[in-house]
């Protein structure tokens, strides 16, 4: 990935993906420092690659969401959850800052004995690259913006479709199809009454369901509910 100047605009290889932060980065001359610090930037395809997998990863090590706010921001504590969000921490541990900013001489680390006596009631928030937050710095606001319009929080309710034919079994022809919709909706209740709300009044939608001893719930969780049902003409799909 590279730091592109504003002569590039028009210029960008077809196998690289630029994020911008700026509508009309300006950027001046073709030095790489200048750029670093005024334009936009190129990432490879196997920079988003790398990238993707450790958004994957940090998913699956704090997920479920439970808001979207969880998703976005960092959690409260000491640990290294506590440091950054899903986002900011991916950026970081697939090291997409820190080999290009060392090329474009743009800045240095903060370390912990730089920090000194600050008062930070959490000091290792202190620490990181002097120079995050310039264009050519890839933040967790960036990846929002490209993506937050089309983020949105998951919804209970689901409109499911399904397909079946029948085939000849010499010609393979279809001989006749059928194609039905769903509208399900997940409910408060688990799949096992055992573990109701009724039973165990701390498993309600709004807490952890802490107490959880029906292995069908464990493995299935709160039950479904089918809202709507109907079969489907082929105009309508």
């Amino acid at each position: 990935s590279k730091s592109s100047t504003f002569t590039e605009l028009d210029d960008v290889d077809k196998n690289e993906s630029r994020i911008s932060r700026f509508r009309i980065p300006a950027s001046v001359g073709d030095d790489l420092t200048k750029s670093y610090w005024l334009g936009a930037r190129e990432y490879a395809d196997g920079d988003l690659e790398k990238l993707a997998v450790r958004i994957v990863e940090q998913v699956r090590l704090r997920g479920p969401f439970l808001s979207m706010a969880e998703f976005v921001n960092r959690r409260l504590g000491q640990d290294e959850k506590a440091q950054s969000g899903a986002l900011q921490s991916a950026i970081d541990e697939s090291d997409l800052n820190d080999e290009f900013a060392n090329d474009a001489d743009a800045g240095y680390v903060i370390q912990a004995n730089d920090i000194g006596n600050n008062g930070y009631a959490n000091s290792t928030a202190g620490r990181g690259p002097s120079n995050q937050g310039a264009p050519g710095y890839l933040s967790q606001a960036d990846i929002l913006g490209v993506l937050g319009n089309a983020a949105t929080p998951r919804s209970d309710t689901f409109t499911i479709r399904g397909y079946g034919e029948v085939r000849d079994p010499k010609s393979k022809k279809v001989i006749a199809s059928a194609i039905c919709e769903a509208t399900i909706q997940r409910q408060l209740e688990y799949v096992d009454p055992k573990d109701g709300v009724d039973a165990v009044p701390e498993n309600s939608a709004n807490s952890n369901a802490v107490e959880i001893t029906s292995e069908a719930n464990k493995k299935f969780g709160r039950r479904f509910e089918i809202l709507s049902f109907r079969w489907l003409s082929k105009d309508e799909v």
